[in-house]
């Protein structure tokens, strides 16, 4: 027995103190551990991949969802639909009632979609709530993003330059110019109107026989197949490699007209994003719709419905999907 108030010391080993049982991990032990680790991540990491791609997806429907209604309001309030404008680079058109802004290039007040020569996108911001920045000068328009017009999984918000010309924001989504054959097949611009949604307006005959304009559509009259049958809008293709650069379909903006920009025709096949940054688009590329995202791309109906196609869809279905006034007839599941 220890005296009292002196510490007393055990003779018996510092290991032989240790509770039964507990010992230190070997070297192999550790290694299995690692390893298993190793497979948990290695199994988990794919599905949140999935999971997370599947929120993409979610969101650029909802995106499609907000642009299909504003198609819908423009509708209801102007009795048309919008337009695909006029053509590349145009001018914005206005109708001149206040002094002319000499540094932007126009004046007045924008002219609405059956005088405008910018594109779709332009004309649904008022619906968008976006009225402020449809009447804002134009180099403010071109440069400033609009979020519903990106898809997420083709990660931040475009906007740049090209060929010296002012910024401008960028979009991912076409409206449907149809599925019609006529048209330049240098520049895979096709359709001009004849059984689109999103038809090309013009404010002076061109003399292009392909030229050959129609009225803005009337939902109500001119969408003969059925508003629920008949595409309105949808993701377009472009080389994902690309993104922070131009490329012929990705260049001047959501604002542009008639121009792969915003139009894009049912008589492609719907293809992938390349993902090659030295591969220059093919011309039937340019035109087509298509995504980023895994087996398919999203679209919005003329009724406002959106839903998923696939890429490797039958180009003759998407063809009847993509025309308003064609008379045939395919089944849903088939997209």
């Amino acid at each position: 027995m220890g005296t009292p108030g002196k510490k007393t010391f055990s003779s018996k080993p510092e290991s032989s103190l240790r509770p039964l049982g507990c010992r230190a991990f070997t070297l192999v032990e550790l290694l299995v551990v690692i390893a298993i680790i190793g497979v948990l991540v290695a199994l988990l990491l794919p599905a949140v991949q999935a999971a997370r791609e599947a929120a993409r997806r979610t969101q650029c429907l909802n995106n499609l969802k907000q642009i299909g209604l504003t198609f819908q309001l423009h509708a209801d309030t102007q009795e048309i639909f919008p337009t695909g404008g006029k053509g590349i680079w145009s001018k914005r058109t206005t109708d001149g009632s206040r002094p002319s802004e000499r540094r932007f290039g126009d004046r007045g007040r924008p002219n609405s979609a059956r005088n405008q020569n910018w594109g779709w996108a332009y004309q649904i911001l008022p619906y968008l709530e976006q009225q402020a920045l449809w009447e804002s000068k134009v180099d403010i328009v071109t440069a400033t993003p609009v979020p519903a017009y990106f898809c997420p999984s083709r990660g931040s918000i475009r906007v740049h330059s090209f060929d010296g010309r002012a910024d401008r924001a960028q979009i991912d989504y076409a409206g449907n110019a149809g599925a019609s054959e006529l048209g330049s097949q240098s520049y895979a611009q096709y359709g001009d109107a004849q059984d689109g949604v999103v038809i090309r307006i013009t404010l002076g005959q061109t003399g292009n026989p392909y030229d050959n304009f129609s009225p803005p559509i009337v939902p109500s009259r001119q969408i003969e197949d059925g508003l629920t049958n008949t595409l309105m809008v949808a993701e377009k293709n472009i080389n994902a490699a690309r993104l922070s650069g131009n490329q012929g379909n990705d260049d001047a903006g959501y604002v542009e007209g008639w121009d792969h920009d915003t139009i894009r025709w049912g008589h492609f096949q719907p293809t992938p994003d390349s993902q090659d940054s030295t591969e220059d688009t093919p011309i039937p590329v340019l035109g087509s719709f298509g995504s980023s995202h895994t087996g398919g791309f999203n679209a919005a109906f003329c009724d406002g419905s959106v839903r998923s196609i696939t890429h490797d869809v039958d180009l003759e279905v998407f063809r009847r999907v993509s025309s308003r006034n064609d008379d045939l007839v395919y089944d849903a599941n088939d997209l």
